[in-house]
């Protein structure tokens, strides 16, 4: 047999030696990107947290970081409104994101389109669902119309299959109003 046999501690330094260095800054990204994210969860369940003393502890790349944290935490929290506690929790983020860009009159305008696209998808929502009570209503008189007999208040809503159909109506909806959703994060994101 030619050569010695390795000990584990000489095929790890082997191993190691192939490893890529970790640049400093890469460190930093892994370690205050996660704090971000942590500080924009604090935000969002405390109104009395102050953006500004809790940035003031970090400066250079460390802010950068938690700056880009704090962004990823309140764009995820951004969804469709399904009701006025979801559009509040909306509300906060906005209030957020401003608080961290530069541009806040551009950020501010653009925050105002995306309620409006908000307050749109709620409108739709509404209008979606009384069309199908609507529809449901008049299946179900005639099917009792049918029978002889008289369906009563609301009884469109138990009817079988509403919840189904309300499902995939409401899916159909969702997918349009996400893609203007996501493109609108995408659009937050390049605002300084």
């Amino acid at each position: 047999m030619e050569g010695k046999i390795k000990t584990a501690l000489e095929m790890a330094m082997e191993r190691m030696k192939s490893f890529k260095e970790v640049e400093p800054e890469e460190i930093e990204k892994l370690e205050y990107i996660p704090r971000g994210k942590g500080l924009g969860a604090a935000f969002l369940k405390d109104v009395n947290f102050t953006l500004d003393s809790a940035l003031a502890e970090y400066d250079g790349n460390k802010r950068k970081f938690i700056i880009a944290g704090f962004e990823e935490a309140l764009l995820s929290n951004l969804v469709l409104p399904l009701n006025d506690e979801t559009m509040e929790g909306n509300r906060r983020s906005f209030e957020g994101i401003i608080g961290i860009k530069s541009n806040k009159r551009e950020i501010t305008a653009f925050l105002n389109e995306l309620e409006y696209l908000f307050n749109q998808y709620r409108q739709a929502l509404e209008q979606a669902k009384e069309t199908l009570r609507q529809e449901m209503a008049v299946n179900a008189r005639m099917g009792h119309h049918r029978q002889g007999a008289h369906p009563g208040a609301g009884y469109e809503e138990r009817q079988m299959g509403y919840r189904e159909e309300w499902a995939r109506v409401q899916s159909q909806l969702n997918q349009r109003y996400e893609v203007a959703l996501a493109e609108a994060k995408n659009k937050i994101k390049s605002i300084k």
